[in-house]
């Protein structure tokens, strides 16, 4: 959620609110009928994004509201799930007090380092320390942590096995690009793994972010490789996200340019969804076109149009730890939705562009028509 959020920014370059609407045209998955009732279904549906919060709305109903740090909301209720907007959670912030909890150990090097799009690092504090030290301190490191990003949580078991090392780069003019850190050897959900992250950002000229997390056989590794070049208010975008779970691994990638032609993509292997996606955004100065493709085959094509809009005000329900009734609200909201736009071609429809929980959900009852 974190990535996605950060290539929306990317892509629109949020400052101010942007309001964004879909048209479908074109579709070989789907017969004109359905495309007709896609479109109706879109006609009334508007998506408005800032780079703190998101808006779903239909109709002026939400279906699905996010704000940074507080949570995500599907009609009246509400998932456990933090979606963090692009910018919120400050990196630099948490590397800054990571180097004064660790500053018994902080030495100081002139030392040049390449960080790529990001450009050339002059001085780099370094903290090495030993799996014990590293122990001592963690308590303090995962406060750090969980307050940038909430789902360093899941760290909280993690175990350091020999050194591990930490580093944070400065440019001439020490004003801090990125950080480092590097352990042979650590102890994830009782596996042991290497991890190396590395990341920097200089403003108006880029940004990377590298992760690699394997084990020992490599059978299970998560690896990113996220690269992005700043032009003129625009971003030359390359890279991958590589997850692999034994024999299945999915990759996400994105390549191309936010003010002219993007391209995320897909690519599951091993499991029962294998496959290749695709989504191609073509941007104009008033939106862009849009092509979904499966295996290289068309599945929709049509347009996106944006345009400055008001931040939406809402308020958020409390948080409901019952995911199953936040998909069975959600589906039973989008049934209600496509019966209405089109009552000849909704199930038709429903087939055509639902996830399984949708069709579940019908089966259920979640909605007055339980015919297939």
């Amino acid at each position: 959620m974190k990535i996605i959020s950060l290539l929306l920014s990317l892509m629109l370059a949020l400052g101010a609110p942007l309001q964004l609407t879909l048209t479908a045209r074109e579709s070989a998955a789907m017969s004109p009928g359905a495309v007709e009732a896609l479109n109706a279904l879109l006609g009334d549906a508007a998506l408005t994004l800032s780079a703190e919060e998101y808006a779903l709305t239909y109709a002026g109903e939400p279906l699905l509201l996010a704000r940074a740090g507080e949570g995500i909301a599907c009609g009246e209720a509400a998932a456990p799930l933090e979606i963090q907007a692009g910018g919120h959670g400050d990196v630099f912030r948490a590397a800054r007090e990571l180097g004064e909890l660790l500053a018994p150990w902080e030495e100081q090097t002139a030392q040049n380092v390449d960080l790529q799009e990001a450009g050339m690092a002059r001085t780099v504090y370094v903290y090495a320390l030993t799996g014990e030290e590293w122990a001592q301190v963690m308590p303090g490191v995962m406060a750090i942590l969980t307050a940038c990003a909430p789902e360093a949580a899941a760290l909280e078991n993690a175990e350091i096995v020999g050194k591990g090392t930490f580093k944070r780069y400065f440019d001439k003019d020490m004003n801090e690009l990125g950080a480092y850190f590097y352990a042979q050897e650590a102890h994830l959900d009782q596996e042991a793994r290497e991890v190396r992250l590395e990341y920097a950002r200089a403003a108006g000229k880029g940004f990377f972010i590298a992760l690699r997390c394997p084990n020992a056989r490599q059978t299970r590794n998560v690896r990113i490789a996220l690269h992005g070049k700043e032009r003129e208010g625009a971003w030359a975008l390359s890279g991958d996200v590589r997850i692999v779970m034994g024999k299945e691994s999915e990759i996400f990638g994105v390549s191309g340019r936010t003010g002219g032609t993007l391209t995320l993509t897909l690519s599951r292997k091993g499991g029962e969804d294998s496959g290749e996606y695709a989504l191609a955004l073509a941007r104009s100065d008033a939106g862009a076109e849009y092509a979904f493709t499966r295996n290289k085959h068309l599945v929709l094509k049509g347009e996106a149009c944006w345009q400055a809009a008001e931040a939406p005000e809402f308020t958020l329900p409390a948080i409901n730890t019952d995911m199953d009734g936040v998909a069975a609200a959600l589906a039973g909201r989008l049934i209600c939705v496509l019966r209405e736009a089109a009552p000849d071609t909704w199930q038709q429809l429903l087939h055509a562009v639902s996830t399984q929980t949708l069709i579940d959900a019908q089966k259920n009852g979640h909605g007055e028509d339980k015919e297939q």
